[in-house]
């Protein structure tokens, strides 16, 4: 579609969900592009946006799953809330030069400009940029990596409240400051160094990165604002003796060092999941565990090519585990060490099994809510079974006590994967079972879930495991191996 010439602006919801509407050119005398302007447009996938275009509006291409990519014109200074909401296929997304204002709703992390943008993994903000608008990344927490450019002098308020999925950001040399909330519940973020040029600190602007244990400060920070750090109970504060942050780490309990560090360079890592053939698994989940932070630092998931791709230190050793419910793995684990340069892992191959959906007329569940449910029964005979995702709308989100008890005949269980709880003896007594297949989510595993499961040999449990009740494997007498 080729709008007119002579069109300088287009209003607010004038192409909303016209799903048929598949590729855009906007003419260049357009200044404005109203609100939900094309929104919920599914089926556009590409838009050519002039240069001259200064505004895009709140909700403009929300929705508007069929774009992949779209390049912004660097005479855009506004962009409205929520603008790319739930463009579910978007990978790659241009920064504008000039963007001043973003509009961005900072007390919603989910009503932010790219909220819901499940593949937008990297941003690169362009030479000449000097500063980030207030919210621009807020509640962008798909976000995994952003470049800033050595122009950048100040961090402005919120730009990067709620990014949870940033695990490390390099501040460039000139930034001079870091606004109120900038960085408030990054919760993954670890270490943290600000470079000398950094003379203050806004408030709350780390309040909440539960995940931080170390931040560099040099002695030009003269100004640290209230509750900066908050809720970092992890918090080790490094800096000079005598400094602003020695005061403040003093007055606020914070430990404090004058161990000098920088951080740790990081590289990226790349991987492929396939059936054998060549054709790539999507759906996947690929759960990294860090031998020298001894933590899961990623989980992920491979896109429709099988494809994933992560960040870690150079030196750091890795364990990668792979999960499906409908599939086992070769390797079932890559081993690797991070190093500089590219980082290309093994390709893993995925083989489908033999066994299909279990008849859901064949359990019993009660319904936890409108949307979800636990499973209470299996009134079958059949000795596998693959347990269902979703009976009679209900999403199975937990297995009750007692579910499976003293189902001697049963020999194999996959459990779906929305599982994230085993109730209390919810396997005891299965005598014959000689395979289970855990998903990864799974949280919570009962007292006795699986006593005297004497058919068991091996269990493989998914690093998403937080609590194991007591007795869950007693008299597992043919046990011979289970991950911690």
């Amino acid at each position: 579609q080729v709008l007119p010439s002579g069109v300088t602006s287009i209003g607010t919801n004038a192409f909303y969900g016209c799903t048929g509407l598949k590729e855009l050119t906007v003419p260049g005398a357009v200044v404005s592009i109203g609100n939900a302007a094309f929104q919920n447009c599914t089926g556009l996938t590409r838009v050519n946006l002039p240069e001259g275009l200064t505004t895009i509006g709140e909700w403009t291409f929300a929705g508007c799953s069929g774009l992949t990519s779209v390049e912004l014109p660097d005479s855009v200074k506004t962009i409205g809330r929520n603008a790319f909401e739930n463009c579910s296929n978007l990978t790659s997304i241009s920064y504008p030069k000039s963007l001043t204002t973003t509009n961005g709703y900072y007390g919603d992390s989910d009503r932010n400009i790219f909220a819901g943008c499940t593949k937008l993994k990297s941003i690169t903000v362009p030479e000449g940029v000097t500063t980030l608008p207030a919210g621009v990344f807020s509640g962008s927490k798909y976000l995994t990596e952003v470049n800033l450019p050595s122009t950048l002098t100040g961090i402005s308020n919120y730009a990067f409240q709620n990014c949870t999925g940033l695990v490390t950001q390099v501040l460039p040399s000139g930034v001079t400051s870091i606004g109120t909330n900038a960085f408030y519940g990054c919760s993954r973020l670890k270490d943290f160094y600000l470079p000398d040029s950094v003379t203050s600190i806004g408030s709350y602007a780390f309040q909440g990165c539960s995940s931080m244990e170390r931040v560099w400060m040099g002695a030009n920070v003269t100004n640290i604002g209230n509750n900066a750090f908050q809720n970092c109970s992890k918090l080790t504060i490094h800096g000079v003796e005598g400094s602003t942050a020695n005061t403040y780490a003093t007055n606020n309990n914070i430990p404090f060092s004058t161990e000098y560090f920088e951080l740790e360079e990081v590289v990226v890592l790349s991987g492929l999941v396939t059936d054998g053939q060549g054709t790539g698994l999507a759906g996947i989940t690929v759960s990294v565990w860090d031998t020298k932070d001894g933590r899961t630092t990623d989980v992920l998931t491979t896109d429709e090519s099988g494809a994933y791709r992560f960040k870690a230190a150079v030196g750091h050793g890795l364990n990668l585990y792979f999960y499906h419910t409908q599939y086992s793995f070769i390797p079932e684990r890559l081993i690797y060490t991070a190093a500089s340069g590219e980082n290309a892992l093994e390709t893993v191959i995925g083989t489908k099994e033999t066994l299909t959906e279990t008849d859901p007329s064949e359990f019993t569940y009660t319904a936890i809510d409108s949307l979800n449910g636990r499973l209470t029964g299996y009134t079958g005979s059949a000795t596998e079974i693959v347990i269902p995702e979703v009976i009679e709308g209900h999403t199975i989100t937990s297995i009750a006590d007692n579910c499976f008890k003293g189902k001697t005949s049963l020999t194999k269980v996959v459990v779906s994967a929305k599982v994230t709880s085993i109730g209390n003896t919810a396997f005891q007594d299965c005598k014959e079972l000689n395979s289970v297949k855990l998903p990864y989510g799974l949280k919570t595993i009962g007292e006795w879930a699986f006593g005297s499961c004497s058919g068991l040999t091996s269990v493989e449990l998914p690093d998403s495991v937080t609590k194991i009740g007591r007795n869950a494997f007693e008299n597992c007498s043919k046990l011979e191996s289970i991950n911690y």
